[in-house]
């Protein structure tokens, strides 16, 4: 059957109908006479019969329900406005909480694009309006440091370091904040040591730079300072003309950096040889003293200085006799080759080695001499140019020569009293008398 009134399919026992409550049309109950046989036929009440009319003009017949079916009616609504009450109660339990978590979530959702797109001042004052909503807390945290932490970036970039510096260290663990403040710490070391190293202050900017091991290039300023700091002692050395310390210091310096270092250098190497010259001049060294000026060349007036090393000749005669060995007991006389121009330098030691005579002989000169008897050595010096004086004779421009007893072929010549000796030397004639030999020996040992 369909409701009449709310027009939904209703059970065909069903009285009533389920959802609207309205009750359905009974069916006519028509009563049946028996008749005793099975073709008797019901009697019909007649109905009345209406005369052709409109739609408009029909009567209508209106179903009224019983007291039963109003008090079940009345029942069913009740439980239709409870299942209703209940529905929207639970509805509300549900729509009332819902409404503010999704207005929190969308605020976390735009809080969250803000993060994303860099802007983390605004997201921070978002999550921070949601308190404890979700992990809102740890955002809002997130979103205040890495704000702070593009604050120091910035300050970092703009060369404000102690801000920076600052900054860092307040974000204690925070990503890499650590190592930029310890960054921001060498950074401030740097400048304070270029500001040391302006100030020429360059021990001072030398430790500094050190300090810094490889930061930015504080192992090439640590050089360049510790440079410049031996240079100025240098320069003060050479000024207070301490020439041996100022060229140790040049000597140091590269010369790629310091050019003049190794001009300096060769200065203070010139001065240190003359000076070592002048001091073997004085000590009457006039042949090291010689060397050593000649070796100088052009410096300072080291050529003149050359040319007094050579000292005068002596005159022939005996420059030295040892006052042990005074005697007239014998004679000797010295003679060299009258023709060749050189001079003549000798020297008599006994047997021991004790020095008993020195003699000199200018060209084509000859010298006498009285000894005691004794057996002694003899030795002759020759040159023909300059004489250095006693201790270098010739210098090494001179002959050196240890005479030899021709007879025992050795070094000793046996002089016996009352004897007159002639020692002609280096002979190119034959000449009377025993042959003498000769063997050349070391300046130095003459």
């Amino acid at each position: 059957m369909i409701c009449k009134n709310c027009g939904i399919q209703v059970p065909e026992n069903g009285n009533f109908c389920p959802v609207c409550g309205n009750a359905m049309m009974e069916k006519p109950s028509y009563p049946i006479n028996y008749s005793g046989t099975a073709d008797a036929t019901p009697a019909v009440n007649p109905q009345p019969v209406y005369a052709a009319v409109s739609p408009l003009q029909a009567p209508s017949i209106e179903q009224q329900p019983t007291s039963q079916n109003k008090g079940f009616l009345k029942n069913k609504k009740a439980m239709v406005i409870t299942s209703v009450s209940l529905l929207l109660v639970v509805l509300i339990a549900i729509i009332v909480p819902l409404a503010p978590h999704n207005a929190k979530r969308a605020k976390y959702d735009e809080a969250a694009i803000l993060m994303e797109n860099g802007d983390y001042a605004s997201a921070k004052v978002l999550f921070a309006e949601l308190e404890s909503f979700e992990d809102a807390p740890a955002m809002t945290e997130y979103c205040q440091n890495t704000d702070d932490y593009q604050t120091a970036q910035q300050a970092l970039d703009n060369g404000d370091y102690e801000k920076a510096r600052a900054a860092f260290l307040a974000l204690g663990g925070f990503e890499d904040a650590s190592a930029q403040a310890a960054y921001c710490e060498n950074a401030i070391a740097y400048e304070q040591a270029i500001e040391l190293l302006s100030q020429e202050r360059y021990m001072d900017a030398t430790a500094a730079f050190v300090r810094l091991g490889d930061f930015r290039d504080a192992a090439h300023q640590a050089t360049h300072c510790s440079n410049m700091a031996v240079y100025l002692q240098a320069e003060e050395l050479l000024g207070a003309a301490d020439y041996l310390a100022a060229k140790d210091l040049y000597y140091e310096l590269p010369a790629d950096s310091f050019p003049e270092a190794a001009e300096k250098y060769a200065f203070c190497a010139n001065k240190e040889k003359y000076a070592t010259a002048e001091k073997y001049y004085a000590e009457g060294a006039y042949y090291d003293a010689y060397l050593a000026f000649k070796e100088l060349g052009s410096f300072d007036d080291a050529s003149q200085r050359m040319s007094a090393c050579a000292q005068p000749f002596p005159s022939t005669g005996e420059l030295y006799h040892n006052q042990d060995y005074k005697s007239s007991a014998l004679s000797l006389t010295i003679i060299p080759p009258k023709s060749d121009g050189s001079r003549n330098y000798i020297k008599i030691y006994t047997d021991g080695d004790v020095l008993v005579s020195c003699i000199a002989i200018e060209q084509g000169g000859r010298a006498k001499i009285s000894l005691p008897q004794g057996s002694y050595r003899i030795k002759n010096a020759y040159s023909y140019g300059d004489w250095f004086g006693e201790t270098d004779m010739f210098g090494d421009a001179g002959y050196y020569l240890a005479l030899k007893n021709g007879v025992g072929d050795n070094e000793l010549f046996s002089l016996k009293r009352n004897y007159t000796y002639t020692l002609t030397l280096r002979s190119e004639q034959n000449t009377s008398g025993d042959t003498v030999n000769s063997e050349k020996e070391n300046r130095r040992d003459f």
